[in-house]
C-alpha cells in the first residue's frame, strides 16, 4: 500500500507543480501525464513486472533506467516547487503575475537541468569504487595488519559477474590480511546471482572473510542464506566474535560483528544487535574490530569496548541534499572517519549501490583499506 501511496503522491506533485503550471494544450497535458505517471509508479511497476522490489527479475539496464527516470521526475518536482514558491512571493509582494511565457521557459529549463543531473548521477553510480586508505597506530596493534572492507554491494540481477570479478581482483591486489563485509551484501534470492557470489571464493586473505547482515539480508530471508555463506567461504558473525591467532599460535586481534536492527522486525523476529554478547569470552587487551552495518550504533559499539567500528548503510548520502536527511537518521554519521575518545568509526560510502535508488553525486563508491601498525 505504501508503494501506491508514494507513487500517487509523486504524480500529484508532478501534475500540480509542472503540468498544470505549463498550461499547454489538453493533448500535450495528457501525454505528459502518462509519462509522469509511469515514472512516478516505478516501484509498483517493478513489482508488477519483476516480482521483487529489492531485486526485480528484469534486465539490469531496465532497472537502472527506471531509477534514473524517477530521480529525474523527483528532481524536477523539487526545482518546480522552488520556482512556484518564488513566483508566489513575487505575486504577493508586487501584485503582478509572472508572464506565462517566462514561466514555461523556466520550467522547461528546470526539466532539462534535472535530466542532466539524473544522467550524471546515474553514470556516477555505475563507476568502479575508489580505494580509500586509513592508517592507525597503537602499542597493542600487530606489526602490520591490513583490513579491506566491502560494504553495501547489493548484489542483485542488475550487478554483473564482471563487475564483481573486477572488485574481487582489486581486493586481492591490495593484499589484505582479512576481508570484512559490513552488510547489505545481496538483494533477493540466491539462484539469479550464484555466479556473482561464486567470485567471492577467489578472495585471497590469510585470515579469511567475515561478514554481518545488513537490513537487506533480512528483507531477503536470512535463514535461506546461511548455507550459501558457508559455501562461498564467508563466516557470518551474528553477535559473535573470532580471535585471530598468528603463525606462532599467539592471539593478536579480535573480529566481532552484530546483527542489524531490522532483525527485530522479521517474522518471526530474530536476535537484535547485542554488542556485549558480540564480545563475550575475549581478551579485552587485544585490539577489537567491530562490524556493525548501521553507524548510528557507534556509541554502543564504543561503549562495549570496540577499538574500531566499521559500518556502511548510508551509501555516503549519495547526493548533497539527501546527505543532510541521511545524517539526521544516522546521528550525523554519514561518510568517513569519526572519533569518540580513542574509539574510531569508519563509515563506507558502499562498494556498489542498491538499484532502487541508483544515483551518486560527489559521493563515490568505496573499497575501504585499514592498515593497523604497532606504535
Amino acid at each position: 500500500m505504501a508503494l501506491y501511496f508514494l507513487a500517487g503522491l509523486i504524480f500529484v506533485l508532478a501534475y500540480v507543480t509542472i503540468i498544470r503550471q505549463l498550461r499547454v494544450k489538453p493533448w500535450l497535458q495528457a501525454v505528459l501525464a502518462v509519462i509522469f505517471f509511469l515514472m512516478a509508479a516505478k516501484n509498483p511497476l517493478l513489482v508488477l513486472f519483476g516480482g521483487n522490489l529489492l531485486a526485480p527479475d528484469l534486465p539490469g539496464p531496465v532497472i537502472v533506467a527506471a531509477s534514473a527516470a524517477q530521480f529525474f521526475l523527483v528532481t524536477s518536482i523539487f526545482f518546480s516547487i522552488c520556482i512556484l514558491t518564488v513566483t508566489t512571493i513575487v505575486k504577493f509582494c508586487t501584485g503582478k503575475h509572472v508572464h506565462l511565457k517566462i514561466k514555461r521557459i523556466i520550467l522547461v529549463s528546470v526539466m532539462i537541468l534535472s535530466l542532466g543531473i539524473a544522467a550524471l548521477g546515474t553514470y556516477n553510480a555505475g563507476l568502479p569504487p575508489v580505494n580509500v586508505f586509513y592508517s592507525f597506530s597503537s602499542p597493542k596493534y600487530p606489526e602490520h595488519f591490513r583490513i579491506v572492507q566491502l560494504s553495501d554491494t547489493h548484489i542483485g540481477p542488475n550487478v554483473s559477474v564482471e563487475k564483481i570479478r573486477d572488485i574481487i581482483d582489486r581486493v586481492n591486489t591490495l593484499k589484505p590480511d582479512v576481508v570484512l563485509l559490513t552488510g547489505d551484501i545481496i538483494d533477493g534470492k540466491y539462484e539469479p546471482i550464484k555466479l556473482q557470489l561464486d567470485e567471492f571464493k577467489k578472495i585471497t586473505a590469510p585470515y579469511g572473510v567475515y561478514a554481518v547482515n545488513g537490513n537487506h539480508e533480512y528483507y531477503s530471508q536470512t535463514s535461506s542464506w546461511e548455507n550459501v555463506w558457508q559455501r562461498i567461504n564467508i563466516k557470518m558473525l551474528h553477535n559473535a566474535n573470532e580471535t585471530l591467532v598468528n603463525e606462532h599460535g599467539v592471539p593478536f586481534l579480535v573480529i566481532a560483528g552484530v546483527t542489524d536492527t531490522q532483525a527485530q522486525r522479521c517474522e518471526p523476529p530474530e536476535e537484535s544487535p547485542d554488542f556485549y554478547k558480540a564480545m563475550e569470552n575475549i581478551d579485552k587487551k587485544l585490539p577489537i574490530i567491530m562490524m556493525s552495518h548501521r553507524p548510528d550504533l557507534f556509541e554502543l559499539s564504543a561503549g562495549a569496548g570496540a577499538d574500531i567500528t566499521l559500518s556502511g548503510h548510508t551509501h555516503g548520502g549519495m547526493l548533497p541534499v539527501l546527505r543532510t536527511v541521511v545524517s539526521l537518521f544516522n546521528k550525523g554519521y554519514v561518510s568517513g572517519l569519526y572519533e569518540n575518545g580513542d574509539k574510531k568509526l569508519i563509515v563506507s560510502n558502499g562498494t556498489i549501490l542498491w538499484a532502487g535508488f541508483f544515483v551518486r553525486l560527489g559521493v563515490p563508491a568505496q573499497i575501504v583499506v585499514v592498515d593497523l601498525k604497532k606504535e
